[in-house]
């Protein structure tokens, strides 16, 4: 599952991925991981969610589900609008290191010099900054099976 986080200012969570990790110290703009074993697509990315950012969603909007078929795994996108306190969020131990709220311009800007990756497997994922509307954060019209 993965999740982007838009507060209702309009700015966007971006989320340090920690050193251990690959792409170290790069900034991702979703939260997100497995759904575990009896957890459906929604509680675990709410799961996930609160786990990466601390933030507890009351509910969250499915923007794409997709299959990558040589992993054999089956991909789900949501968005989380959120008015939390920004300064509220909670890193997780070993995933991330840092965060901030940034807007559009500064997220594609980052991009622009390689200190930003896109979520894996998606196609509208890899593009969705450039497409989002200043007023709705979306990850692209379709929905595919």
């Amino acid at each position: 599952v993965l999740i982007l986080v838009r507060h209702v200012d309009g700015q966007y969570l971006l989320m340090r991925r920690s050193p251990g990790k690959a792409y170290p110290l790069y900034w991702e703009a979703t939260a997100g991981g497995s759904v575990l074993q009896g957890e459906s697509a929604i509680e675990g990315a709410l799961r996930e969610l609160r786990e990466e950012t601390g933030i507890i969603a009351d509910t969250l909007e499915e923007k794409e589900r997709f299959v990558k078929d040589e992993t054999h795994s089956a991909y789900y996108a949501f968005v989380c609008i959120t008015s939390c306190d920004k300064e509220s969020v909670i890193l997780q131990e070993g995933e991330t290191c840092d965060y901030k709220w940034a807007d559009k311009e500064e997220i594609l800007a980052m991009v622009n010099i390689n200190r930003y990756i896109m979520a894996t497997g998606s196609q509208s994922m890899r593009t969705s900054l450039r497409n989002i509307d200043k007023n709705k954060a979306e990850f692209g019209n379709n929905k595919s099976s």
